[in-house]
Order: C-alpha cells, then sequence, then structure tokens
C-alpha cells in the first residue's frame, strides 16, 4: 500500500465525519511487457490519453519522473474545469506507483501496481477519494458515476497499451 496520508488519513478523516469514502479497485491483464505498461502509466502527461475527464496534465518540478514528481491536472468533474495538484508518493520502476492528489472540491489518491502474467502484465488499481465541501451533497451520483469511469479508464489503458505493442512488434 502507499503512504498513510494516501489510506489512513484519507479513510480516517472521512469516517470521522461519518461520511463514506468513494473507493474502487479494478484488475485487467495486458497484453504488454510489464515494462511497457509501467512506462506508460507512470508518466503523468500520459493521463489525458486515458482518464476520463482529464484535460490537461503537466509536470511540475524537475528532473526525471519519480517519487516526489509534481504535476499539475486540469481536470472536469460533473461539467466544471478544476485544477488539480498532484504528487507521485512512490515510484518503484515496473512494480508500484502511488500518487495523491489536492483540489478545493476534492482530495483523492490512488495506487497502479503491476505483475508479471504469461506473456503480458497484471495490472491492478485502487483508488479513495473524498468529496469537500457542498460537492459532497453530489457523493452518492458521483461515487457510482466514477466507478463505470474507472472500469473503461482500465480498458482505455489496455487499449492504448496494447496497439502500441502490437506496432513495435510490426
Amino acid at each position: 500500500m502507499c503512504s498513510s496520508w494516501e489510506w489512513g488519513i484519507l479513510i480516517a478523516s472521512r469516517l470521522q465525519r461519518g461520511a463514506a469514502v468513494i473507493q474502487i479497485e479494478h484488475s485487467i491483464q495486458i497484453n504488454a511487457p510489464v515494462h511497457h505498461v509501467f512506462e506508460f502509466l507512470a508518466d503523468p502527461r500520459n493521463f489525458p490519453k486515458w482518464q476520463t475527464g482529464a484535460v490537461q496534465s503537466t509536470i511540475t518540478s524537475p528532473g526525471p519522473i519519480g517519487a516526489g514528481t509534481t504535476f499539475d491536472e486540469v481536470v472536469k468533474i460533473m461539467g466544471w474545469k478544476v485544477r488539480t495538484s498532484c504528487e507521485i508518493t512512490q515510484y518503484e520502476p515496473d512494480r508500484k506507483m502511488c500518487f495523491k492528489a489536492t483540489s478545493r472540491p476534492m482530495a483523492y489518491a490512488g495506487q497502479f501496481t503491476l505483475e508479471g502474467a504469461g506473456n503480458g502484465t497484471r495490472l491492478s488499481g485502487f483508488f479513495a477519494g473524498q468529496l469537500r465541501g457542498i460537492w459532497r451533497l453530489a457523493e452518492p451520483i458521483f461515487g457510482g458515476e466514477i466507478k463505470k469511469e474507472s472500469a473503461a479508464e482500465m480498458a482505455k489503458i489496455k487499449e492504448i497499451i496494447e496497439a502500441g505493442a502490437l506496432a513495435r512488434r510490426s
């Protein structure tokens, strides 16, 4: 699991307020080597290619991508464009990447883990988030929508990576 901020504090703060945390977990088999999957997935500049609602993702810290890399995203949440500040909190090449994000209407965190599976990769994702302020009123609707979207996002990651793997073989 990722650091305590992402999971412990996030979940505990919601439970103390009596509101549920939006939690999502998905896994998918991708027919490409672990390295290719991680290389695509761990670059925040690729997020708008697969992340529903992501309009833009810009790295804001110098140096190579890794733990501590910061990036800003512009995402559409229920029709509103929202800027989020994000940070990669764990980065283990070809194994795991964790991130956290905060914005005025919500805070969320995610973890991707990768495992070799036959000739491909088993990609698993776990995400937890909380809506803030007046946005909490939309949590029942938003939670259901985000769960559907996350399954579609994993399928999109698979589609993009497998298309790239096919092109490499050609």
